[in-house]
């Protein structure tokens, strides 16, 4: 098997990528690749401080995501696409995109996998919210008390395992973990970082 794969040094696929036995491929934007079973797309910005540039947003997220499919299309190959559980409320421009995103691949390719992926924690992350706590760059200091619904890396790995050889779109049914963002910050961020 070969994968083409998009987000492997990050967060949530640098944990699974034991999963894809065969050889690994780097995506390199405007390159051509062959002989593809599998495209695996998981790269995308996922915090304000990357939304706040809508140009590279949207291309990272609409541009990147097209030219796979195309890839995926010319090489009959299976499509794993990170998507997120914003698709399915479409409130901001990420949703937005997600959501597009999902309709264009269910349009475009019948092997499809769209993990709808809801917030997911971990020591390691460090992007979005974890970023937030490290910068100390929380709005409002009563937002501490506020609660979330989330996964653990763990959780996230074990579902992902879970759905890995099904198609069309998957969302997380099992329990979430619920804390303030002030106990979410006690479990994952390190003192003194």
């Amino acid at each position: 098997m070969r994968y083409l794969v998009t987000g492997e040094r990050g967060f949530l696929l640098s944990g699974v990528m034991g999963e894809f036995k065969g050889e690994v491929i780097s995506y390199e934007y405007g390159e051509s690749y062959q002989n593809i079973d599998v495209v695996v797309h998981f790269a995308s910005p996922v915090d304000r401080y990357e939304f706040r540039d809508k140009r590279n947003m949207a291309h990272t997220m609409v541009d990147y995501s097209l030219s796979l499919v195309e890839i995926a299309k010319e090489n009959n190959a299976k499509f794993i696409f990170a998507s997120s559980r914003a698709a399915g409320v479409c409130d901001d421009d990420y949703g937005v995109y997600k959501k597009f995103l999902e309709q264009y691949i269910e349009a475009n390719i019948y092997n499809h996998l769209i993990y709808r992926i809801p917030r997911v924690y971990g020591s390691e992350r460090k992007k979005g919210l974890m970023k937030q706590l490290r910068l100390d760059d929380i709005d409002n200091p009563s937002d501490y008390n506020k609660s979330l619904h989330y996964l653990d890396i763990e959780d996230f790995r074990s579902w992902f395992k879970e759905n890995l050889y099904n198609t069309g779109i998957v969302e997380y049914e099992g329990l979430y973990r619920i804390n303030t963002i002030e106990e979410i910050k006690n479990l994952y961020i390190t003192k003194g970082e």
